[in-house]
């Protein structure tokens, strides 16, 4: 008789063993993990067809206990492997140049559709939203200028910058609990800003769960400098997606949410 397989996403479940294809840079980075003492992996165990480790049953826990938990194993993960790097004044000029650009061109795009909208004489529901909240919308992006501001001064003065693994493809399905936490699939991973794990995650949950209380923990296990707390507020401040040329019913949707996202990062922003 065959033994019973499986599928949970793109990885293979047989006799209770997962089994997902072989890649040598992942393997090169649990084995960094594992020497790092990050007590957060899966027994893995690697062959040259795959890689694999015992299929670990989830515990059924709310989704706000296992952000928590989720959060907390990334600021270990980051705080174990965070190391520093060398900066030129051309990257940190570069990476001002880069969210400067992104920010400006924003504020004249809802200048332009203010001034363009203001004097009609009747208004969509979806024009009404931007028009009604538009100082709002000034303001924020001008404080993430003024936060990119702060920032460039801060670490022009530095030579170095900190980074760490981060996951970059944060995900609640990525995290198993049980005797442990479990911290999985690091096909994405790379060395870069531990920021941008945070920002992921908050982009893809930002109306899940308080994230002031999971930054707050973040920051008792794995502290974030000033610049960096500076730069992860131009980095919520940005992350916001907005399309052009929808209908009125989904411009509507889109300035919704716009709008409740901002409010959101406003309120983030302002702890810290």
């Amino acid at each position: 008789m065959k033994s019973r397989l499986a599928y949970i996403g793109n990885v293979k479940v047989k006799n209770n063993e997962v089994y997902k294809k072989s890649n040598q840079k992942v393997i090169d980075l649990i084995n960094y993990l594992d020497n790092k003492g990050f007590n957060y992996l899966p027994n893995y165990r690697f062959n040259n067809d795959f890689i694999t480790y015992d299929y670990i049953d989830d515990l059924a826990i709310s989704n706000e206990e296992k952000a928590l938990e989720l959060i907390k194993t990334l600021a270990i993960l980051h705080h174990k492997t965070s190391y520093y790097k060398e900066i030129t004044q051309e990257d940190i000029r570069r990476i001002y140049d880069k969210y400067q650009n992104h920010l400006k061109y924003y504020l004249i795009y809802f200048k332009n559709y203010f001034d363009k909208k203001i004097d009609n004489e009747f208004y969509q529901p979806d024009e009404l939203l931007l028009l009604n909240n538009y100082t709002i919308i000034n303001d924020y992006l001008n404080l993430g200028l003024s936060y990119l501001e702060e920032w460039f001064n801060k670490v022009s003065k530095l030579n170095s910058v900190r980074l760490s693994l981060i996951h970059n493809n944060v995900n609640l399905e990525h995290l198993i609990i049980n005797q442990n936490n479990y911290l999985i699939s690091y096909d994405h991973a790379m060395f870069d800003l531990s920021i941008i794990d945070l920002v992921l995650f908050y982009v893809k949950y930002y109306d899940q769960f308080d994230f002031i209380k999971l930054f707050l923990e973040y920051q008792n296990i794995d502290h974030l400098e000033p610049e960096e707390i500076l730069l992860l507020k131009v980095l919520l401040i940005i992350n916001f997606k907005y399309e052009d040329d929808l209908d009125i019913l989904g411009n509507t949707k889109q300035n919704t949410i716009f709008i409740s996202y901002l409010n959101r990062v406003l309120k983030i922003i302002k702890t810290f």
